[in-house]
């Protein structure tokens, strides 16, 4: 018998405590780039973070578990990658030499 498509769309969610977490690896798919979690995060390296909101939040407790769609972290390389396909926001702007002067 088939299973129906409910149960076939239904994937394994592992949960670990956070002090058992040893190390962190770049989310980027195919990067194998890593640091200790011991350590702490090094300078380069930045979190991710994808959820929903109807409107911005800056107090992530007040957004719903569901709403969350992703978190993780990228390495310098991929950081500098992801920025490239960013649009500037203000503050970079304004603190990037101008045209000419770099």
């Amino acid at each position: 018998m088939m299973p129906n498509r409910h149960e076939r769309r239904r994937a394994e969610v592992v949960m670990i405590a956070a002090n058992e977490i040893v190390g962190n690896i770049c989310c980027w798919d195919g990067c194998d780039k890593t640091y200790s979690h011991k350590d702490g995060m090094p300078k380069g390296w930045q979190n991710i973070l994808m959820f929903w909101a109807r409107k911005p939040s800056l107090d992530l407790g007040t957004i719903k578990p569901g709403d969350w769609s992703r978190d993780g972290v990228l390495c310098p390389e991929h950081v500098e990658h992801v920025q490239s396909l960013l649009r500037p926001i203000a503050l970079e702007v304004a603190t990037r030499p101008s045209e000419g002067q770099a």
